[in-house]
C-alpha cells in the first residue's frame, strides 16, 4: 500500500516536470498576483497632458470622482495604482476599480481596461535577458517585455545619452535635468494647465525661480506667444524620464524617423492626413500625400513623421498664418514646420517664421514662396538639422542628448511635444504594428523609480504685497522680501491695527488685525501660509513709550518748572548748573543732599547738569533728564543727533533717562520732530530751553 502510494507520488512529480519543460519560458516569479494578493498595475495614457479622470462607477456616463475642491481626481501616465476589483461597465467594456494616492490623499474609482497596463503578465525571462545584454537598466525591462508580447517585430535599442547606441557613455541624469531647465529651453503653456472646475493652475508645472516668475506680481515670464512659461523641475523630470512612456501610447516618441519605403507608403500617408487640411491638393491638382512622399525621399525622413510634424506645428485645420500665404507684408510665403518661428525682439512667432521663409538658401529651397518648396524644403531642413545629426526621434528633437551640440539645438520648447507626437502616431499611423526600431534613452544616476507627475494646483507664493499699521510708518519701507520691521508709538497709543494683503489669492494670513500694546517693546508675527503650505513670517516690533504725567507730584518733592514722572525729573535746559537746577526744586523735608554722578561721585553746584545725574533726598533718589542731552554730557551737539537717528532706525537702544531727554518736542515719544528741533538748535535757528 505504501509502495503504491509512493509510485503515484513519483508519477505526479514526473508529469509536473514534463509540463514545466514543455511550457514557454515565462518566469513563475513574475506571474499575475493570486486572488488573495495585492494587484498592482500602471496607468496607460498619453496625450491630453497625460492625465485622465476616474469615474464613480463603471461607464463613461458616470460622473468623475472629485477632490476636496470639486475638481476631478486625476491619474497620470505610468502612475502606479492598485486594482481592487473589476466589472463590466454600462458600455460592455471591462472596468477596473483602482486605488491610488495623489497630493497626500487616497482616491478610489473606475478606469477602463485599455488605460491599465499589467507588465508582469507578459514577462518573458529569455527576452528580458536579451534586453539586459543590450544594456537596458532593470527598471526598463518589465514594460519592454510587455510591449514585445504585443509587437514581436519591434526592436528596442538603448540610446546611451551622449554616446549613441554602441558604447555606454551615458550623461548624468541630474546634470541633464539642470541643463534642460535653462530659462527659455523647456516650456509649458499656461492655458493647458488649469483645473476643470475651479480654474486654478497646476502651479506645480511652473518654475518659480528668479527670471521665470515674479513673486510680487504673481506673474510668470512668457517665452513665446500663448503664455508659454518655464517648466518646473518636477514636470520636466516626468516628461524627460523615458520610463514613463514605455507603453503602447507613448513609445512612438522613441521611434526612428528614417524613411523606409517598404513600410511608409502613399496609401499610408493618405490615411495619416485624411482628417487634416492636407486631405486634398496643395496646388489644385497634386495631392499633399504625393508631396509628402517626395519630401520623404529628398529628406530621408518618414512621410508619416513629416505629416505629424506639420499638424503639430500649424494644427490639423491649418488655420495659422504660417501656411495661409496671406500675412500682410509676407504674401505668398509659407512655413509648414514653423522653422525660426519664435517670439523675440518684439516680433510675434509667425512673423519671425515668415521672415525666415523669405531668406535665400538653395539647400533648403528657400525662399519658401510656394507650398511645394515650403514642404519639401522644410523637410530637408528638418532631416539635415535633426534626423541626420543623431536627433532621430521626437524625444531627442526636444531633449537633445546626442553628441551634436548636446543640450542645445532643440526643435521646440514644449516639453509635452514628444508625448503628444507619440499619441498622434498611436491614433493615426497605419504602420503602428509594422517592424520598427525604437531608440530609448538611458542615463547614469537615474532616480530609483520613474519620476512622478506633479498634480498640485496649490500656489507656493507665501509673500505679502502690502503691510501697514494705521497712522504709523514702518522702518524700513515695506518690501515683500524684507521680513523684519519696527516702529515707535506715543505713550498714549494703546492699540494698533495691522493690515496685510497677500500676493496670491490662495494664501491665508494670520496675525493681522487689532493689537493691544503694553509699555515698551511689543512683538507681532504675521504668518502667510501659501496654498501648498509654504509659510513666510513677517515680524513687526512696536515700541510704546512709557507714560508720564508732567504735573505729577509725590509727597516729598515738587517742581516749579520741570516735569516729574515717578523718579525722573525731566526738562532742565542744556547748560543748566546744579545750583540753577536746585533753585527750581522744592523738597518738603528741606533735606537736600548733593547731586551725584551714577558712580556715586558728588558734583558741586557750579557744574552743569547731565542726563543721568542723581538727586538724592532723605526719602528718594531722582534721575535728572536734561532737555536734548541724549549723549549725557550736559550739552547738545551732533552726538545727540546721531543717537536719536540710530534709535529711530532701531540700531541702538536708549535707557529711560535718555528717552525723556531726547523727547524735546514733548510729544510723549522720540520722533522725527525731535531730530528737527535739535538740528535747528545746533544751527542756532532756535534755543532749547527748560521744558
Amino acid at each position: 500500500m505504501a509502495k503504491r502510494g509512493l509510485n503515484r507520488l513519483l508519477g505526479f512529480f514526473m508529469s509536473f516536470v514534463l509540463l514545466v519543460t514543455l511550457m514557454p519560458k515565462i518566469s513563475f516569479l513574475n506571474r499575475s498576483a493570486a486572488a488573495d494578493e495585492e494587484r498592482w498595475a500602471y496607468v496607460n495614457v498619453c496625450g491630453d497632458r497625460n492625465i485622465l479622470k476616474i469615474r464613480q462607477n463603471a461607464g463613461l456616463g458616470y460622473a468623475a470622482v472629485a477632490d476636496a475642491k470639486g475638481n476631478p481626481a486625476l491619474v497620470y501616465g505610468n502612475q502606479k495604482v492598485q486594482i481592487l476589483s473589476e466589472k463590466i461597465g454600462t458600455d460592455k467594456e471591462l472596468w477596473y476599480y483602482i486605488s491610488y494616492d495623489c497630493n497626500g490623499k487616497n482616491y478610489k474609482g473606475y478606469i477602463r481596461h485599455d488605460f491599465i497596463m499589467e507588465p508582469k503578465t507578459a514577462y518573458d525571462e529569455e527576452y528580458a535577458s536579451e534586453l539586459r545584454e543590450k544594456g537596458f537598466p532593470e527598471d526598463y525591462i518589465d514594460n519592454l517585455c510587455y510591449l514585445h508580447s504585443l509587437h514581436p517585430t519591434w526592436v528596442f535599442t538603448p540610446y546611451f545619452t551622449g554616446g549613441g547606441t554602441s558604447i555606454d557613455t551615458s550623461l548624468d541624469w541630474a546634470t541633464s535635468l539642470k541643463k534642460e531647465n535653462t530659462l527659455g529651453y523647456s516650456l509649458v503653456s499656461m492655458r493647458y494647465c488649469k483645473t476643470e472646475v475651479t480654474g486654478e493652475y497646476f502651479y506645480s508645472w511652473f518654475s518659480h525661480v528668479a527670471g521665470a516668475y515674479n513673486p510680487l506680481t504673481d506673474e510668470y515670464t512668457s517665452y513665446d506667444t500663448g503664455n508659454w512659461v518655464q517648466a518646473s523641475n518636477e514636470i520636466l523630470a516626468y516628461y524627460m524620464d523615458p520610463r514613463n512612456f514605455l507603453n503602447e501610447k507613448g513609445i512612438s516618441q522613441f521611434r526612428s524617423q528614417a524613411f523606409n519605403p517598404q513600410i511608409q507608403t502613399l496609401e499610408g500617408t493618405k490615411e495619416v492626413i485624411k482628417n487634416s487640411f492636407m486631405n486634398g491638393t496643395y496646388d489644385g491638382k497634386n495631392s499633399y500625400a504625393s508631396l509628402l512622399m517626395i519630401a520623404a525621399e529628398k529628406s530621408g525622413v518618414s512621410p508619416y513623421i513629416l505629416a505629424n510634424k506639420i499638424m503639430q506645428e500649424v494644427g490639423t485645420k491649418g488655420q495659422t498664418g504660417s501656411v495661409s500665404g496671406t500675412v500682410k507684408g509676407y504674401e505668398g510665403l509659407y512655413n509648414y514646420f514653423n522653422v525660426g518661428a519664435a517670439q523675440r525682439n518684439g516680433v510675434d512667432a509667425i512673423t519671425n517664421g515668415l521672415i525666415y521663409a523669405s531668406k535665400t538658401d538653395a539647400a533648403t529651397l528657400r525662399p519658401w514662396n510656394s507650398r511645394y518648396k515650403a514642404v519639401v524644403g522644410g523637410s530637408i531642413f528638418f532631416g539635415n538639422m535633426y534626423v541626420n545629426k543623431g536627433q532621430s526621434n521626437h524625444y531627442l528633437q526636444k531633449f537633445n542628448f546626442s553628441t551634436f551640440n548636446t543640450y542645445a539645438h532643440q526643435y521646440m520648447g514644449n516639453i509635452l511635444d514628444p508625448a503628444n507626437q507619440a499619441y498622434g502616431a498611436y491614433n493615426k499611423n497605419t504602420d503602428y504594428n509594422d517592424p520598427a526600431e525604437f531608440l530609448i534613452p538611458v542615463f547614469k544616476g537615474m532616480p530609483e523609480t520613474p519620476c512622478p507627475m506633479p498634480l498640485g494646483y496649490a500656489s507656493p507664493n507665501s509673500y505679502l504685497k502690502a503691510l501697514s499699521i494705521n497712522n504709523v510708518s514702518l522702518t524700513p519701507t515695506f518690501n515683500y522680501k524684507t521680513l523684519e520691521y519696527s516702529t515707535i508709538v506715543a505713550s498714549n497709543v494703546n492699540a494698533i491695527i495691522i493690515s496685510a494683503a497677500a500676493v496670491n489669492a490662495q494664501a491665508k494670513i494670520t496675525g493681522s488685525g487689532t493689537k493691544k500694546l503694553v509699555d515698551g517693546n511689543n512683538q507681532f508675527d504675521i504668518v502667510v501660509t501659501a496654498g501648498d503650505g509654504t509659510t513666510t513670517t513677517y515680524k513687526i516690533s512696536v515700541y510704546k513709550q512709557e507714560s508720564y504725567n508732567p504735573l505729577c507730584e509725590d509727597d516729598n518733592i515738587s517742581v516749579d518748572v520741570y516735569k516729574l514722572s515717578g523718579n525722573y525729573i525731566v526738562g532742565p535746559a542744556p547748560g543748566t548748573t546744579i545750583d540753577q537746577f536746585l533753585s527750581k526744586i522744592t523738597l518738603k523735608d528741606t533735606n537736600i543732599k548733593k547731586i551725584k554722578k551714577p558712580d556715586g561721585t558728588e558734583v558741586d553746584g557750579s557744574s552743569i547738569c547731565v542726563t543721568g545725574y542723581i538727586l538724592e533726598t532723605a526719602n528718594s533718589n531722582y534721575v535728572i533728564c536734561v532737555n536734548g542731552d541724549v549723549y549725557q554730557d550736559g550739552i547738545i551737539n551732533a552726538k545727540d543727533l546721531l543717537l536719536i537717528r540710530q534709535y529711530l532706525l532701531k540700531t541702538r537702544t536708549l535707557d529711560q533717562a535718555q528717552l525723556y531727554a531726547g523727547n524735546v518736542s514733548d510729544t510723549g515719544n522720540i520722533c522725527a520732530k525731535d531730530l528737527l528741533i535739535i538740528r535747528k538748535h545746533l544751527l542756532k535757528y532756535l534755543v532749547i530751553k527748560d521744558r
